[in-house]
Order: structure tokens, then C-alpha cells, then sequence
């Protein structure tokens, strides 16, 4: 019988389990300030300064252990950094760590042609899809405009008011840079 109610005390002892932490941080690996969302609370992370950190305490037990989806995102969005939201799913005694860095960069379209450039779209080079028009709003002769595209080689193609097509050019866009294109026609 004592042999019973050790065998019962242990079976309860490893079921009820215990508290373990799991930390979430986030850091800023780019150099404008960033703000972040973590389950609700808001950060603002300066440049190389300190990451956003949550700790959450969870039930661990043998076979199982208790898990929580935490909610993160990406608040501000600059040229380079778009908006983004994610869940991160927090396990006991498992720290997860990440890091805001650039996810786009830009291209600076400067207009020198005697032409109004009324469209211009992109594809990725090993693809045959064209975007939808980049423009906001017409580019007159002499005139530039700033583009933010997710970082990728792509060819430009560009289209006139009369619907001719101009060449098609390559870029590279490099996250955190913007690359200048002089349109001469």
C-alpha cells in the first residue's frame, strides 16, 4: 500500500508539472527608429539600442508543456521597412528571438527624357508577370519620383502617353539603398 500512494504522488507531481520562462526579444538591426507591437504593448527601439523583450511563464509538464501564440508587428514603416505581422508561438524554456532589418528598397526614376512617362512596371527576372503601374502619378521631362520595391533583380518597363513601350531594363534593389535611374528615351 505505501508503495501505491508513492507511485500516486509521483504520477501527480509530474502532471501538475511546473513554471517555466521563455523569453521573446526583438532587436533593431537597422538604423532608424522602429516601432513594434509584442501582445498588445508597444515599443519604440532606437538604432543599436536595447531590444524589446517579454517574458512569459508556462506550464511544463513531462509529456506536454502549455503553448502561447504571441502576436507581434511591425508598427512604422519606412521606404525600406513595410508594415508586418506575424504570431510567434512561445513553448516553455524556449527563448525566440528576432530582428526588425530592411525588407525593401527604392528606386529614385529620374525623368530626362523629352517625354511624360504615363506607366511603369516591373517583374521579377525570372518571372513573365508584369506588377500593376508603380507611378503615382504621371513623370513629366525633368521631373523624378521615389519608389519603394521589395529588394529582387527586376526588369522596368516603361510606357509613354502614346502607349510606345521603352526598353526594359534591369535593376537591382538592395534592401536599405536607393538605387538612381536616369531615363534619357
Amino acid at each position: 500500500m505505501p508503495r501505491m500512494i508513492y507511485l500516486v504522488l509521483m504520477a501527480l507531481i509530474m502532471l501538475t508539472g511546473c513554471l517555466k520562462e521563455a523569453e521573446l526579444t526583438i532587436s533593431n538591426n537597422t538604423p532608424l527608429l522602429a516601432k513594434v507591437s509584442i501582445d498588445g504593448i508597444i515599443y519604440e527601439l532606437p538604432a543599436g539600442g536595447e531590444p524589446a523583450k517579454e517574458t512569459y511563464y508556462l506550464n511544463s509538464y513531462l509529456l506536454f508543456g502549455e503553448s502561447v501564440k504571441v502576436p507581434v508587428e511591425y508598427i512604422q514603416t519606412t521606404p525600406y521597412r513595410s508594415q508586418k505581422r506575424f504570431n510567434v508561438e512561445m513553448k516553455p524554456g524556449r527563448d525566440k528571438s528576432y530582428h526588425v532589418k530592411f525588407n525593401r528598397g527604392q528606386l529614385q526614376f529620374w525623368n530626362l527624357a523629352p517625354v511624360t512617362i504615363y506607366s511603369m512596371k516591373i517583374r521579377e527576372t525570372d518571372d513573365d508577370e508584369w506588377s500593376d503601374n508603380l507611378l503615382d502619378d504621371v513623370v513629366y521631362s525633368e521631373e523624378n519620383e521615389v519608389i519603394p520595391i521589395e529588394d529582387g533583380i527586376y526588369f522596368v518597363r516603361l510606357v509613354d502617353p502614346n502607349g510606345f513601350e521603352y526598353e526594359q531594363f534591369e535593376i537591382e534593389i538592395i534592401a536599405g539603398e536607393t538605387l538612381p535611374y536616369y531615363f534619357w528615351g
